[in-house]
């Protein structure tokens, strides 16, 4: 692994991402657009958001 690349082996697999809302956005729809990944594989959680005084922590980016 370089450069941030992410190579996975193929078969079914699971990821949880946390992070900031923006950015778990951004990985949620590369996951799901670009690497083809079941949504009931993937779990995303965005606890807070830049700029955002009082963010709710149950931000899923089901919306993606």
């Amino acid at each position: 692994m370089n450069s941030g690349e992410l190579t996975a082996k193929s078969g079914s697999g699971r990821v949880w991402v946390g992070c900031e809302a923006l950015v778990m956005r951004g990985i949620r729809r590369h996951l799901l657009h670009e690497r083809g990944m079941d949504r009931g594989a993937i779990h995303t959680h965005g606890y807070w958001k830049q700029g955002v005084a009082n963010h709710p922590d149950h931000d899923l980016g089901q919306d993606v």
